[in-house]
């Protein structure tokens, strides 16, 4: 089992959700935008060999969980909302790193407490 806590999380009144899973609080947490179909329970396997890392998955508004966004929404729309799920889990590191299926963004089109990620 990986030990993820999953539970819907109200994000600026958008519902979310999300799993949390504690690890070596030495170590950068691993954020993962869930989607493509794909619902929280089907990267529990993944999430289970990163023994140690304290991972923050949510699934993107509209897939697996997550209501449907009323509007289109951009990466980088994204971006700022993993901001906002951060704070308000209050697991906030200066160095984070970002699993997005591929896609990359500069680091200055982050918010500026995630400006120090790396998309994976």
């Amino acid at each position: 089992m990986s030990g993820l806590e999953i539970s819907t999380i109200n994000v600026e009144g958008r519902q979310l959700r999300a799993g949390f899973r504690r690890g070596n609080r030495n170590l950068p947490p691993l954020l993962i935008f869930n989607g493509i179909g794909a619902n929280l329970e089907l990267v529990e396997p993944f999430v289970e060999a990163l023994e140690g890392v304290e991972v923050v998955i949510f699934d993107v508004p509209g897939l697996g969980g997550s209501p449907a966004p009323l509007l289109p929404y951009r990466f980088s729309t994204l971006a700022i909302l993993a901001d906002k799920l951060l704070r308000r889990l209050a697991t906030i590191r200066r160095s984070m790193c970002l699993a997005c299926h591929g896609e990359e963004r500069s680091p200055s089109s982050l918010p500026a407490s995630s400006r120090n990620a790396v998309a994976a």
